[in-house]
């Protein structure tokens, strides 16, 4: 097994799909320079947009090469490995999305407990032919840094674009666009209004959780602190741009 990172906004999605770049599909690419032919199991299959820091794939090969991967691909970095022989779906999953805005702290608690535990999340998700069970139960919490909310989402399963669209549902709430008890009934309905999804950039799968760790590859993980580094600057630099210009554009 193999811990990986990328970031989303270079990909479209991690499922292999013909003619656009993902991340399976680089992936694969690289296995197959490298000689190896393998089939790839994802523990999430993360959209169009969103980011992974810890994502973990079971490939076809009991050998440690992180470090090789990491330096055969782009924008992917695979720093992390284990011989465990299991499905790695089967696992605790956290996610982060980063909603930005200055909200009542009141608001987001009554939020995060509105969609923790267990809830019918039909109206909140993206219901596929072969999703028989919409029930899921998760953990919700928020912290804030700067002018933006960590809103963090803890389960073992997730529905397509179910976090995405739970972000929709409590923005309406923070913003007075729909009631506590519309939201309530909305997780006890399996028919009825659906919520649109919110924006994927913003969505980070943060950790995988496992009863069992992995030895990761220092070159890989120095590579990645590296380019994450580099980014962080550019954007820095974009965000003083765009306060400076603001700035002028103030009466």
């Amino acid at each position: 097994m193999l811990k990986i990172a990328y970031l989303g906004e270079k990909f479209h999605g991690f499922a292999k799909q013909p003619g656009l770049r993902t991340v399976e599909g680089d992936l694969l690419n690289a296995l197959q320079k490298m000689g190896y032919h393998t089939k790839i199991y994802p523990a999430s299959r993360t959209d169009k947009g969103v980011s992974a820091l810890s994502n973990v794939i079971q490939i076809d090969l009991h050998k440690d090469i992180c470090r090789m991967l990491t330096a055969s691909v782009h924008d992917i970095w695979v720093y992390g490995y284990c011989t465990a022989d299991v499905n790695p779906r089967h696992c605790t999953k956290h996610y982060i999305y980063f909603l930005p805005g200055v909200y009542d702290h009141k608001d987001l608690d009554v939020c995060c407990s509105l969609f923790s535990g267990k809830h019918d999340f039909s109206a909140f998700s993206k219901i596929d032919k072969g999703t028989k069970n919409t029930v899921r139960e998760i953990d919700v919490f928020h912290e804030v840094k700067d002018n933006v909310v960590l809103v963090h989402f803890v389960g073992k399963s997730f529905l397509w674009e179910m976090i995405r669209r739970c972000i929709t549902g409590m923005k309406k709430y923070l913003c007075g666009a729909t009631s506590r008890r519309e939201l309530e009934n909305m997780l006890q309905q399996k028919k009825g209004q659906k919520v649109p999804p919110a924006p994927a950039e913003n969505l980070l799968l943060a950790d995988l959780q496992y009863d069992f760790s992995f030895l990761l590859d220092q070159f890989s993980l120095e590579k990645m602190r590296k380019e994450f580094h580099l980014r962080f600057e550019v954007h820095s630099v974009k965000k003083v741009m765009f306060d400076s210009l603001l700035s002028y554009l103030t009466p």
